[in-house]
């Protein structure tokens, strides 16, 4: 407060350092003495402001309650401090740091009534990871995701809080129809990016394993294939082909799948075993002799230096030889 009365200000340094060194942990003491520098700032109130900014930066319990009784005394004294929203963000991270989350949420909710302040945006999207990680109240953390993403369309944020929202849908509310509602809309409002890319892939796991939507979990890996490059897009063909086998027994349906992740990655380190699985499921579900020869031949003599075309030529030698005798 008193930045040029050198020897009051000097002596309330020293005390404040050596207060740190017995007080706090070690790993603490760096961010917390530094506190004692003086900011640059010349009004008072900017300087005060600072310094609680620091404190909710570099606060402890054992700072707790002095720390949030000088941002309370700020906002007393100085009621028309232009950056007043900043200093009630400081102070909900106070509260914070120390595990009081019904403080903290009091603290965002009154940052809601700031008109026009930056912290708006951050205070909503933090009641959503306040509800969802702290309070578990999770349908209140979907709403209050969704009020964000309605509120604040062009924000950075908008994935994060679509993603937490599918999460919380899917894993604590048992809401699984929703959570692909909202996978979708990912996909649609990040089209080819890695937002949409991991929320194909949630989709399709949740119409499989939770829905019993096998069909469906296929359309969604193939729709995947179509918007995006290697190597997704292989993995995605060779997810329905894996869907087509096991939850379908549809093995004319992997074969397809199989030898088309092949035929479009030609080059891929999964095409000869993909097109090799493909001969092996031919001949040994689909009973088509003619059909898997064809297919180990394939393999030999697109993939003549792989381990595979060598034992390709070999097994479709020794069908041709029993077809034969």
């Amino acid at each position: 407060e008193y930045p040029d009365a050198t020897k009051v200000v000097q002596d309330a340094k020293f005390k404040y350092t050596e207060l740190v060194k017995k007080k706090m942990k070690s790993a603490l003491q760096p961010g917390l003495g530094g506190l004692a520098k003086t900011p640059e700032a010349e009004d008072k109130a900017e300087r005060l402001a600072e310094l609680i900014h620091g404190l909710a930066d570099k606060s402890a319990d054992a700072i707790y309650e002095p720390a949030v009784a000088e941002a309370r005394r700020f906002q007393v004294r100085f009621p028309g401090y232009k950056q007043n929203d900043r200093i009630q963000w400081s102070l909900a991270q106070l509260h914070m740091n120390s595990g009081k989350y019904p403080a903290v949420l009091l603290a965002y909710r009154k940052l809601l009534l700031e008109e026009g302040s930056p912290y708006r945006e951050k205070a909503l999207f933090a009641i959503g990871e306040l509800y969802a990680d702290k309070f578990k109240r999770y349908k209140e953390a979907v709403d209050a995701f969704q009020d964000f993403v309605e509120r604040y369309p062009q924000s950075a944020q908008v994935l994060p809080a679509l993603e937490r929202t599918a999460l919380l849908y899917s894993d604590r509310l048992d809401q699984y129809p929703l959570a692909v509602e909202t996978y979708e809309r990912i996909i649609k409002l990040f089209p080819k990016t890695e937002g949409a890319l991991k929320a194909f892939n949630a989709e399709a796991k949740l119409q499989r394993d939770r829905l019993k939507q096998p069909e469906e979990a296929i359309k969604t890996y193939q729709r995947l294939a179509e918007q995006f490059r290697y190597p997704p897009a292989a993995e995605a063909l060779i997810n329905a082909a894996e869907v087509c086998r096991k939850d379908l027994k549809a093995y004319q349906r992997e074969v397809d799948f199989r030898k088309k992740a092949a035929a479009e990655f030609p080059t891929a380190k999964e095409a000869p075993e993909q097109l090799y699985q493909a001969a092996e499921v031919t001949e040994d579900d689909l009973r088509d002799i003619d059909g898997a020869i064809k297919l180990y031949q394939e393999v030999s003599s697109k993939f003549e230096v792989h381990k595979l075309g060598k034992k390709a030529a070999e097994r479709a030698a020794k069908l041709e030889k029993k077809k034969g005798g």
